[in-house]
């Protein structure tokens, strides 16, 4: 792996979001990697139970990341 990065100011904003999207891609191959609080995981098991109980609950990765790159527009 090479050890530079690429001058992230210069990408556009979809290029960035793509860039963030493939990083993030990364941590569902190895979710143990990711450090969660013992705060925050209450608070995602609390949003997980809530979802659980109402599926109208929680928009998907893909329909997060439209809004987000919609939102500039």
């Amino acid at each position: 792996m090479s050890n530079t990065l690429p001058d992230v100011g210069r990408l556009t904003k979809d290029e960035r979001l793509r860039l963030i999207e493939k990083i993030w891609e990364t941590f569902e191959e190895k979710p143990e990697d990711l450090p969660v609080t013992a705060a925050q995981r209450s608070e995602l098991d609390a949003r997980l139970k809530a979802m659980d109980k109402d599926d109208t609950l929680g928009e998907s990765w893909e329909q997060v990341a439209r809004r987000i790159r919609n939102k500039g527009t």
